[in-house]
């Protein structure tokens, strides 16, 4: 099926409104159920990148191609499960397997009525939306720039938290990871509630922008946790 969905579409045969001659759409679902409910651990782009080697495809451009073709049929076949459409998108955007995505998003919905989890998806929505702002933010954080306890206190919850997620996620137990993700909730409603970060200091404002998307890069790890604040 693999073989079949590249090289059809390395000639051009993607599918365009209700035509599909070749049935390429039947094809990549196929492969969705394949590798989802015969639990291969195998992403789309391993799998499409070792066909394209063996096919002598040296196209990135129609590998990329038939990963997000491959990646519209995942997302009906969890739509036909009755699969919440917010959840389907926080996980898609998470490079790994068909089946490591299914398995992430069971996760959410086991904690669907977590109320700490809802929340810091809400306050996870506001930092991204305020890093959008930004026409560049800092990789490093400058410790020494913290000003008020509710900076230093969201540091030092995210350092650790982050290793404990990260830790969760190298098993699969993707429930905890997200219950340790949740625990960010009080640290940082406290920063937003006591802290300026457009603030007139340039450098801690820059920290403080740092440090948000640290927070916001910690609570990707399992999805993209701001879509569940759309549900």
């Amino acid at each position: 099926k693999a073989d079949t969905l590249l090289g059809l579409l390395s000639l051009g045969k993607m599918p365009t409104g209700t035509k599909d001659p070749f049935s390429l759409r039947r094809s990549a679902l196929g492969l969705i159920r394949i590798l989802v409910e015969g639990h291969y651990p195998l992403s789309l782009e391993a799998l499409f990148t070792t066909v394209a080697a063996q096919l002598k495809i040296n196209d990135d451009e129609t590998i990329r191609k038939c990963i997000l073709f491959c990646k519209e049929r995942m997302k009906s076949y969890l739509l036909e499960q009755g699969k919440s459409p917010q959840l389907i998108e926080a996980i898609l955007s998470i490079e790994t397997s068909p089946k490591d995505q299914l398995d992430r998003l069971k996760a959410i919905e086991s904690l669907s009525e977590s109320q700490d989890l809802m929340d810091l998806a809400s306050a996870n929505k506001r930092m991204i939306q305020l890093l959008k702002k930004q026409t560049s933010v800092a990789d490093l954080i400058d410790e020494s720039l913290f000003e008020l306890p509710e900076e230093k206190n969201l540091w030092q919850s995210v350092t650790k938290i982050e290793k404990e997620i990260l830790h969760e996620i190298s098993l699969g137990q993707y429930q905890m990871a997200l219950k340790r993700s949740a625990n960010l909730k009080k640290p940082v409603d406290d920063f937003f509630e006591n802290v300026m970060v457009m603030c007139e200091n340039k450098a801690t404002q820059a920290n403080r922008l740092a440090l948000l998307q640290k927070v916001a890069s910690v609570c990707a790890q399992v999805c993209q946790l701001e879509k569940l604040a759309e549900i």
